[in-house]
């Protein structure tokens, strides 16, 4: 058995006997017992797998214990054998009744273990965990001096998982008040859907420290009763962003404090613009990079009234599928806006790719307020709406000449998507109705694509009376948008465009007055763009 390198045991979902304590002939490994819990690799046979390599152990129903390791009494003085030394990945899955991934008094353990030399489990790299229903802890910080090699750590959907590491089952205090607790090799750590899981370690006080020092990638998603990573103060020099729920931030606020972003946007089905933020939730906002919201997103907004001015390190934000979600950007209609006629600008200076895919529910990128908040987007650079069935305009005409670097613009499948730039209706009312035609037209300097594509309610790209230049724009398709009856009412100046794709070929547009006319001439012909 020395010579075996990988164990693979998949039962494939079969069940064992609820009377059985024994095992199909081919799972040999296993050991059980009436007085002991199932092991899937008993201590009187540890020894032997000199080479093993990898494990990978699937629907074993009813193993509690993997690895048991069994340490001689301390009195007994013999060179030990070194564990599993080419150990380097473990993978685990449906293992719903484990309870310990290894059994071992560590104490005793390492007290007959020589520090010297080569180290039990010295190549371990990867531990990958999933559905198993019962464990709660990986392993102790007692354990965690072996691993030297760890790199990466991946635990998903494991229902009563509360830690990564534990000292629960420490006999004492050995690592008290004197010894940090290190991971010199780990890399990444992944944890997922964990209901219960409180932090990676929530251990010993004092001058200890969780140390991490090549650590450059921590993912956590969906673990709601996690407000802290670790008790300890985390030393992790290589980690520069961390990606909590949706979004991707940087990691100088979690490094100084080591708590997660408890944010009111993802646990109030109500939120409003008069929610209170706390002071810590918008260090986190301060810090966000980039936000990829898939589904479960729980309120009717992405972000608050209080957050957009610290959204100023926003680049990227991506949102697919999340049918609560009324409005991306709330901008204050509420009370806190109502009794002001002053305007504010809140700028996002680094937004430069916004992409919002299957938002059944989403009415407004921001819902006007009377103009009395104007929000700018200097750098947004590439916008793709698609599959929004609310959603009937995506700019105001108060906004969009801010989007001095806006190159490439697509919006498809919005059923009711009639204008792409509306006007704003509110000042409209106030002046008495007719603003009449302003004196510069609305400049879009650095579009180059524009594609309009099965947006059946849409009647043109603006109904307002501003004129319009799109000096750069070298590429247009409307295809589809049988509501069609202009392009602008104003003047529209598109000097390198050349040809427009429709759904009946490309049309050259040297041969045609403008596209304007264009448009109109066709619908008034029947023609279906």
């Amino acid at each position: 058995m020395g010579a075996l390198i990988d164990i693979t045991i998949d039962l494939s979902g079969e069940k064992w006997g609820a009377n059985s304590r024994s095992v199909h002939q081919e799972n040999d490994i296993l050991e059980a017992s009436d007085s002991h819990p199932i092991v899937a690799v008993p201590s009187s046979f540890i020894h032997t797998l000199h080479n093993l390599s990898n494990v990978k152990l699937c629907t074993l129903e009813q193993v509690e214990v993997i690895f048991d390791i069994h340490v001689p009494s301390v009195g007994i003085v013999t060179p030990q054998p070194l564990l599993l030394p080419r150990l380097s990945d473990i993978k685990m899955s449906d293992m719903n009744c484990m309870t310990h991934l290894w059994r071992c008094n560590w104490r005793k353990f390492l007290m007959l273990h020589n520090p010297q030399q080569k180290s039990s489990f010295q190549n371990l790299t990867t531990i990958y965990m999933e559905k198993c229903k019962t464990i709660e802890y990986l392993f102790s910080p007692l354990m965690a001096t072996l691993l030297s090699n760890l790199k990466k750590i991946h635990i998903e959907n494991c229902n009563r998982f509360q830690e990564v590491v534990s000292n629960r089952d420490d006999e004492d205090d050995i690592l008290k008040g004197t010894t940090n607790v290190r991971f010199p090799s780990l890399r990444s750590i992944i944890l997922g859907k964990l209901p219960n899981l409180r932090g990676f370690f929530f251990g010993f006080s004092g001058k200890n420290e969780l140390q991490l020092p090549l650590l450059d990638e921590l993912v956590i998603e969906r673990c709601p009763q996690m407000m802290a990573f670790t008790s300890l103060p985390l030393r992790a020099p290589k980690l520069e962003y961390i990606h909590i729920n949706a979004g991707k931030y940087n990691s100088s606020f979690f490094m100084t404090t080591t708590t997660l972003p408890q944010a009111p946007s993802q646990s109030l089905n109500n939120t409003n613009s008069l929610t209170t933020i706390s002071e810590e939730f918008l260090s986190y906002s301060r810090s966000l990079i980039e936000m990829n919201a898939r589904g479960g997103w729980e309120s009717r907004v992405f972000f608050l009234y209080d957050e957009l001015p610290q959204l100023q390190n926003l680049e990227k934000l991506y949102a697919r599928d999340c049918v609560s979600v009324l409005e991306v950007f709330d901008i204050g209609t509420e009370v806190r806006c109502s009794s002001s006629s002053q305007i504010s600008v809140v700028e996002l200076p680094k937004l430069s790719d916004v992409c919002l895919q299957y938002l059944e529910s989403l009415k407004y990128i921001w819902m006007s307020n009377g103009r009395r908040t104007i929000l700018e987007f200097p750098n947004l650079a590439k916008l793709s709406i698609s599959s929004c069935n609310q959603l009937e305009h995506v700019f105001t005409c108060s906004m969009v000449g801010s989007l001095l670097q806006l190159k490439e613009l697509s919006i498809r499948w919005c059923q009711n998507m009639e204008v792409i730039v509306k006007e704003d209706q509110e000042e409209e009312e106030e002046e008495g109705g007719d603003i009449g035609k302003v004196n510069e037209p609305i400049r879009l300097p650095c579009l180059k694509s524009l594609e309009l594509g099965n947006l059946d309610s849409l009647k043109g790209f603006c109904l307002g009376n501003a004129d319009y230049s799109f000096p750069s724009l070298e590429s247009m398709s409307i295809k589809r948008c049988k509501s069609i009856t202009t392009f602008t009412k104003g003047d529209l100046v598109v000097p390198e465009l050349k040809v427009m794709e429709t759904r009946s070929g490309t049309i050259n547009l040297a041969e045609e007055q403008d596209i304007n006319s264009f448009i109109i001439t066709k619908t008034q012909e029947g023609f279906d763009l």
